[in-house]
């Protein structure tokens, strides 16, 4: 089964969500006004 962990935390009215996956897949989600952006994979 895949584990999915998400943080979130609040920057300037912006919200930032990190998410990690047992894939070993890791990105950074931002959401503006409802708007979603292309996930960065972190290093």
């Amino acid at each position: 089964m895949m584990v999915l962990t998400l943080l979130t935390k609040q920057i300037d009215g912006e919200f930032t969500v990190y998410w990690k996956t047992g894939l070993r897949r890791g990105g950074e989600l931002k959401v503006d006004l409802g708007e979603q952006y292309d996930c960065k994979n972190a290093p």
